[in-house]
């Protein structure tokens, strides 16, 4: 892994649940200390993970967003890399869509 060829998404994921063999986890970390591009996607996809609660090597990469984050993410709370997130996530989550309708239309209605 040179510094032309960054680490794919599937790497980064296998990198920070464990995945990864002791040698490919090594190439990762040398690649995103001296890659600011991957290490900056290495931290959002550990972000990411932290905001949907993915943990560890049994969480799946489609662990739907937790009430408390959707929550943050319709007042505005979120930090802008955080948005981000869950913005990425919404896009491909019908039912985390859904259930961010039913969230504002509760606070809309004052039964939040």
């Amino acid at each position: 892994m040179s510094l032309s060829q960054h680490v794919t998404a599937g790497e980064l994921d296998g990198y920070l649940i464990g995945r990864l063999d002791p040698v490919e986890a090594r190439r990762v970390e040398t690649h995103c200390r001296s890659c600011e591009s991957c290490a900056r996607q290495r931290d959002l996809r550990r972000a990411a993970r932290a905001l949907t609660g993915q943990t560890s090597a049994g969480s799946t990469a489609s662990a739907c967003l937790s009430g408390t984050t959707l929550s943050r993410f319709a007042s505005g709370t979120l930090e802008a890399d955080e948005r981000a997130l869950v913005e990425g996530h919404l896009h491909d989550c019908q039912a985390c869509r859904d259930e961010l309708a039913v969230l504002r239309c509760d606070e809309q209605h004052g039964q939040a």
